[in-house]
């Protein structure tokens, strides 16, 4: 009788760096498959530098996890200081995006993306506030 452990679960631990002064709003989105429609999720806000969002997630082989099952969503809009956005699409933009397991600085088990003044850069400015 083969019997199932812990020791084939994959545990995977993603975090979220805020390495600017500004502050970070993440607004996590997921599109709905039958409407298309992006439904709200989640958010975390953070003033100025330091972790803004830390979950582990572990799945059984052969499956692999990444930001879109950690967060439960398929989008981020990244809100600085409520004047600027960036929009995170899974594979959009094409390098780094938060949405992407390519884009994480990876540990071992541990993977991080950072938020730099290049994605404050990169960020549109919002007509009046990003609400």
């Amino acid at each position: 009788m083969i019997s199932c452990t812990d020791s084939s679960t994959t545990t995977r631990n993603y975090r979220i760096l805020n390495d600017t002064d500004h502050t970070v709003e993440l607004r996590f989105y997921k599109a709905s498959t039958a409407t298309s429609e992006r439904s709200f999720v989640f958010k975390v806000v953070i003033e100025g530098e330091g972790l803004v969002l830390e979950r582990t997630l572990k799945t059984y082989p052969p499956d692999t996890n990444g930001p879109t099952d950690v967060y439960e969503a398929d989008s981020v809009a990244v809100v600085f200081n409520g004047e600027r956005v960036e929009g995170h699409i899974f594979i959009e933009p094409i390098s780094g995006s938060i949405m992407n397991l390519g884009d994480y600085e990876r540990n071992g088990v541990q993977f991080t993306y950072t938020i730099t003044e290049e994605n404050y850069t990169n960020a549109t400015p919002c007509d009046g506030s990003c609400n």
